[in-house]
Order: structure tokens, then C-alpha cells, then sequence
């Protein structure tokens, strides 16, 4: 008579690997090609993307600037949606002060000189500070922020450029007409229900 041994341990589920940080970064959307035909394993190494708004989308990237794919979702056995959420968490996260989001601004004119509209840069210490416009929960609380700060009189309107791979954000309370005669600032955005809106 054979007797087999049967173990009383519960089976444990192989551990994932640790998500990376990750950082929003805000593109403009781009007309797409063909999918790839059957077989072709390309569209894996796509990056994973959330569509925003009509003309912008946000990715995400790593620290080291690699963009995160959907074959990574796969390693980490996640959605698109919960990813996005899970870097929004991460962003708030990372300025909680006392129960309390903290952001560091200076005023435009120190980088962009003093013939700009009056109007903010906005530092971020775990993101570029355009990555709070990649989530309707980080770019509420910006968005809330800024007016508090600013008190608008015309109407806030966000913009960016990049430097050293990084999207400095600027926050402005003026015409949109008035951002777009900036040299080297992006098309000027708005906020529409916690997305960012071109105009």
C-alpha cells in the first residue's frame, strides 16, 4: 500500500516584483498606425498610455526617463486605470505635509523674465511639475492651489517647457493669447473637470 504525503502549508502565489516609482509625463497625442498583424508581439512594447483629452495623453516613466509598457502591466499584473492611480497616489503622497499638499512655487519672471503675464512656476520634488496635470486628482488640488494663490481675475491658464528632461510647469493668470507670444512655453491649457484642455 503506497501512502502519499500530502503537505498541510497553504500554496503561496508567486510574489510580484516591486513597482517602480513613476512619474506622469504629458504628451501630445499622436495619430496612430496600423495595429500590428497577427503574430506580432510589437504592440507589447507600446507605451502604456491614458488618454486625456482630444489632443493630450499621459505616459508614464520610470526614474531612469523608460517609459512604462504594456508588457510591463503584465509583469505587475495591472490595468492602465490602476496604474494611473496608483502614480496619482504616489505624486499626493510625496507632499503630504501635515495632512496637508504642499507645493513649492516661485514666480514666472525668474525664469522666463520679467515680459510675461503674471504667473507662477510650480517645483515639484517627486515629479516634474507637469505631472500634476496627468491625473484629475492631482490636478484638482493644483488647480484649487493655484486659484487660492493667484485669485485669478482673467483665468488660470497652465503651460510647460521641458528642461533637462523634466516638464517645468507654469501657471498663469492671463489670456491664452498671451502665453502662446512666450518664447519656448507649450500651447497654453486649461483646466476642464480636473483634465487638461488645450486652447
Amino acid at each position: 500500500m503506497t501512502t502519499l504525503a500530502v503537505s498541510s502549508r497553504p500554496a503561496v502565489a508567486p510574489s510580484l516584483p516591486l513597482l517602480p516609482p513613476l512619474r506622469l509625463h504629458l504628451e501630445h497625442n499622436r495619430k496612430t498606425s496600423n495595429s500590428p498583424p497577427w503574430g506580432k508581439s510589437a504592440g507589447f512594447q507600446e507605451p502604456v498610455r491614458i488618454m486625456l483629452s482630444k489632443h493630450l495623453s499621459c505616459v508614464f516613466r520610470t526614474a531612469s526617463g523608460q517609459l512604462f509598457s504594456q508588457s510591463d502591466l503584465g509583469t505587475y499584473q495591472l490595468t492602465a486605470h490602476q496604474l494611473w492611480r496608483l502614480a496619482a497616489t504616489e505624486i499626493i503622497a510625496g507632499h503630504l505635509i501635515g495632512g496637508e499638499t504642499e507645493l513649492l512655487v516661485r514666480c514666472s519672471s525668474v525664469l522666463l523674465g520679467r515680459a510675461t503675464p503674471p504667473g507662477i512656476e510650480v517645483s515639484s520634488a517627486h515629479a516634474s511639475g507637469a505631472s500634476w496635470l496627468g491625473h484629475p486628482r492631482t490636478f484638482t488640488i493644483l488647480h484649487h492651489h493655484c486659484v487660492q494663490l493667484l485669485q485669478p481675475k482673467i483665468g488660470l491658464v497652465y503651460s510647460w517647457i521641458v528642461m533637462r528632461e523634466r516638464q517645468r510647469l507654469f501657471v498663469f493668470d492671463a489670456h491664452p493669447e498671451a502665453i502662446r507670444s512666450v518664447p519656448g512655453l507649450g500651447e497654453p491649457v486649461e483646466y476642464a473637470h480636473g483634465f487638461p484642455v488645450l486652447r
